[in-house]
Order: structure tokens, then C-alpha cells, then sequence
């Protein structure tokens, strides 16, 4: 086992989308780091080209707020006996421009290698302690771990702001050539038996990812 790919139940991932990260099974995957975002969480700001002036149209910040606060004051703390915490902390600030800074982004697909696994995992656990959202407990912990220049990025095709329950309406199989995924997709339209779903499902998309031929036609 090389590390841990972890995929929420609403991905559809083509293996061989993934084959040029094979070579690579030793960095992180993520987001594009222009994909990720940094927030001043003290004064519910976003943080864009070094300036923390923007509104956060992200909600997850302002819900999640008092949970982040109270996770970087214990930081403070266990750094001064943990050197995970502490090389997290210091890299974190460092990479972010200040203190109070998190990261925030779509976390339904990442990879950990195994080099960085157990110190994944002990972070993993002071936020779960402090019950930080999954959305920003990832990014923010990629951040503590791996320098965004070394991520390799996950290039996928999001259907945000549309009606996730009808993607044949917005792309065809063939726009997810070269991606790692199509998030989301919501699997209840077929166990309800909707045509359009099966159809699009079965006769384009499952076709495509076991298909070679299937993705030029």
C-alpha cells in the first residue's frame, strides 16, 4: 500500500483518469491550489493574491468559526510537546501569511502517502476533536503537511450550482476526458428507476470508464 485515496460516495472516478498520478504515489493529491481557500477566520474574511479583504461567500466559514478558533488556540499549546503540531503550526502560517488562517475546499477526493500518513492521521484527530468540518480540516491539514507546489492536482468536472440531479443536461461523457472525476453524482435518481438517468448512466458513462472505444464516439 503506497497511501490512502480517499473518495466520497457521491464521485464517479475513471481508473484511467488516474494513471498519470501513478508516478507520484509518494505526493499528495488535491485541488488545484488556485482551488483552495484561505480564510482570516477572527474577522470572517477571505484571503485573495495576500489580501484578507474579501467577503466569505463560502458559509461553512462563519458556521464553523468557533470551532476553529478553539482548535488554533489548543494549537498553541500542544505544539509545545507535539512536533507534529508544531511543524503544522509553523508551515501553516508561514504558507497563509498570518495566524487564525485555515484553508477551506471541496475535500471528496484526496490522497495521502504513506510517508505522511501517521502525521495525516494524529491531525486528523485534534480536529475531529474539535469537530472542524471536513472541508476545512483537509485542505487545512494538506496545507500543514505538503507545500501546494508539490500537490499533485486533481482535475475534475464539478457540477456546482446546477441541478446535480440532471447532469446529461450540462456535459457529455466525453467532457470528462483527461479529468480525475465527475463530483457530484447522485446515485438515487437510479434506484428510483428515472430514465434519463439510466440512460445516461448506463449507455454513456459506464461505458466510457470500461470503454476505450466508448470515449471518442
Amino acid at each position: 500500500v503506497e497511501g490512502y485515496l480517499a473518495i466520497a460516495d457521491d464521485m464517479l472516478v475513471p481508473v484511467h483518469g488516474l494513471k498519470n498520478k501513478m508516478e507520484h504515489t509518494n505526493n499528495v493529491w488535491f485541488l488545484p491550489k488556485k482551488q483552495v481557500r484561505i480564510g482570516e477566520i477572527l474577522k470572517l474574511r477571505e484571503c485573495r493574491l495576500g489580501m484578507c479583504d474579501f467577503y466569505p461567500h463560502w458559509s461553512w466559514w462563519e458556521v464553523y468559526r468557533p470551532a476553529v478558533i478553539e482548535l488554533f488556540y489548543s494549537f498553541t499549546k500542544l505544539q509545545q510537546n507535539s512536533s507534529i503540531v508544531h511543524q503544522c503550526y509553523q508551515q501553516l502560517k508561514a504558507l497563509n501569511g498570518a495566524d487564525m488562517r485555515p484553508c477551506g475546499a471541496y475535500s471528496d477526493m484526496y490522497y495521502i502517502p504513506k510517508r505522511l500518513s501517521s502525521s495525516f492521521s494524529q491531525l486528523a484527530d485534534i480536529f475531529l476533536d474539535h469537530q472542524v468540518f471536513l472541508e476545512i480540516a483537509v485542505p487545512t491539514i494538506i496545507q500543514c503537511l505538503e507545500h501546494p507546489d508539490e500537490v499533485q492536482p486533481l482535475d475534475g468536472k464539478q457540477l456546482w450550482e446546477l441541478d446535480r440531479t440532471s447532469p446529461w443536461k450540462y456535459f457529455t461523457p466525453q467532457d470528462l476526458i483527461g479529468k480525475n472525476f465527475l463530483h457530484p453524482t447522485k446515485w438515487s435518481s437510479l434506484a428510483l428507476r428515472a430514465n434519463d438517468s439510466l440512460d445516461f448512466y448506463c449507455n454513456k458513462v459506464i461505458p466510457f470508464m470500461h470503454d476505450p472505444y466508448a470515449r471518442w464516439q
